[in-house]
């Protein structure tokens, strides 16, 4: 009974159990004592199904190589991995110009060819006399030359455009600005134009004419102008205009301007703080050679404004810690050119790194090397191109005369400079020299011939650099003979 409902009968101790045939043969099998329950035959089934008696191991067969999986990650992971930081950014923008110059010549190359291949073409038709085929067809070869320079027009006017649109994706040209723009029409503040008129400004220069309205708009600005034409000016009247119109809610800094020396950041700090004497604006400069302790307190009190040398800047955020630069809404760049070729540039990277993605930049440098639109490139988003005049071209208003000394005259050199001083130009004059040494005895050779005159190079301190150029700017010195520190 049980054994029909397939139930397997137990062996008790008392019970004989026959031996297993070993023939191989499966009816045998089935003839045998020991009859399988339904159950244990579908289980076997499952097991035959599960498991294929095919399969083998690879690693028996020594086709398994760790390497290749390895390998194969990590290129999977370099593929995912995005470009976060700025380094990675300019090595990506270096390599797609590369493959651009690549495939140019390489086009270029490769027309010339075809050309070379069509011109063969031809002329072995005309060996071969094919006139009789050119005139069965409704061409001839010199309809096919017209038609394969219509092509190769085609060609050209196309990588024109894509040329066009990738440049236009990056830069954006502005409109033409107008030559009789007034800072009246530029719709600024009155405390502005009060301060405008104070300061004696009667009309504004090219390059102010073509970054404030620009500027007053919020967009990003790469401006390349000659120094010496307002750029100060350009950058620092859309700024305060900003602030003025968009109070800070919390004590917060909100423009951080970057310059590569102190003196220029001086000049830029007192330019600042001249347009916003009728503003309830504050600012802060942040140069090396003052006091740091004063420094750190004045950027406690969070100035609107910050003007700072890279390296200085560097010190007060590491050593600073109430300081921070998340808040920035206005991140300007001046002089650009020269902070990159004075190693200022991984340390304007790492202070462009904190500053808040959300903000406004504007890049001005007089040249515009391969740095200098690499820094863009990873900086700027979309910005609009200002080229007011070429690299070549000096300040306004600027004449220049050039006196030639022939190499045995090289020891008359101080008379001819001391002739000059004495008879030609007498006052508001600046004297360049190569070195400290040639800067101290010119000093010391114009004073024995009873010129007013100032010197201004490394070997001075701080407060001395700072009070020689106070004198010249007082006139109360005539001549200031200084190194390329004052440039």
């Amino acid at each position: 009974m049980l054994e029909e409902l397939g139930f397997i009968p137990t062996i008790n101790e008392n019970d004989e159990v026959p031996a297993e045939s070993e023939s191989d043969s499966g009816d045998e099998e089935e003839e045998g004592p020991i009859i399988l329950g339904r159950k244990q035959k579908a289980l076997q089934k499952n097991r035959s199904a599960d498991f294929n008696p095919d399969f083998i191991f690879t690693e028996k067969e020594g086709m398994y190589d760790g390497s290749w999986a390895m390998a194969d990650v990590m290129s999977q992971l370099k593929k995912k991995r995005a470009a976060t930081t700025l380094d990675e950014k300019i090595e990506k923008v270096r390599k797609k110009r590369k493959t651009e110059d690549k495939e140019a010549k390489s086009g270029k190359s490769e027309k010339e060819k075809e050309k070379q291949e069509e011109q063969e073409d031809i002329e072995r038709k005309d060996e071969d006399g094919s006139d009789s085929e050119d005139s069965e067809t409704d061409y001839s070869s010199a309809d096919e030359n017209i038609l394969t320079k219509a092509d190769t027009l085609k060609v050209k006017e196309w990588k024109k455009k894509k040329k066009g649109q990738e440049k236009s994706g990056f830069f954006e040209d502005p409109s033409q600005y107008d030559e009789n723009l007034s800072f009246q029409d530029m719709n600024l503040s009155r405390p502005l134009l009060k301060a405008i008129t104070v300061m004696g400004f009667k009309q504004p220069t090219p390059i102010q004419k073509a970054c404030i309205p620009v500027g007053l708009l919020g967009k990003d600005i790469c401006a390349c102008a000659a120094t010496g034409t307002g750029k100060t000016v350009a950058f620092a009247l859309p700024v305060l205009e900003r602030l003025i119109y968009k109070p800070r809610q919390a004590p917060v800094t909100r423009v951080l301007v970057l310059v590569p020396t102190r003196e220029l950041g001086i000049q830029v700090h007192s330019v600042t703080k001249q347009l916003a004497q009728f503003c309830n604006i504050t600012t802060c400069l942040a140069v090396g050679g003052l006091h740091v302790k004063s420094q750190e307190a004045a950027l406690r009190a969070a100035p609107d404004i910050l003007i700072a040398t890279p390296g200085r800047l560097i010190d007060h955020l590491h050593n600073c810690p109430s300081f921070h630069l998340s808040s920035i809404e206005v991140l300007i760049l001046d002089e650009a050119d020269r902070m990159l070729d004075e190693y200022f540039e991984e340390q304007m990277k790492e202070i462009i790194r904190m500053c808040s993605h959300h903000r406004q930049t504007m890049l001005f440098s007089a040249t515009m090397t391969d740095e200098v639109k690499d820094l863009a490139s990873v900086s700027l988003k979309n910005p609009v191109r200002i080229f007011v005049n070429s690299n070549t071209d000096v300040a306004p208003f600027l004449r220049q005369e050039f006196v030639r000394i022939r190499p045995n005259r090289e020891g008359d050199r101080e008379a001819i400079v001391a002739a000059l001083l004495t008879r030609t130009f007498t006052d508001h004059v600046m004297l360049f020299t190569q070195t400290k040494k040639q800067a101290h005895h010119m000093h010391i050779l114009l004073g024995l011939m009873g010129l007013q005159v100032g010197e201004l190079h490394g070997n001075l301190s701080q407060t001395q650099q700072l009070e020689a150029l106070r004198l010249f700017k007082d006139e109360q010195i005539d001549i200031l003979v200084a190194t390329d520190v004052a440039a």
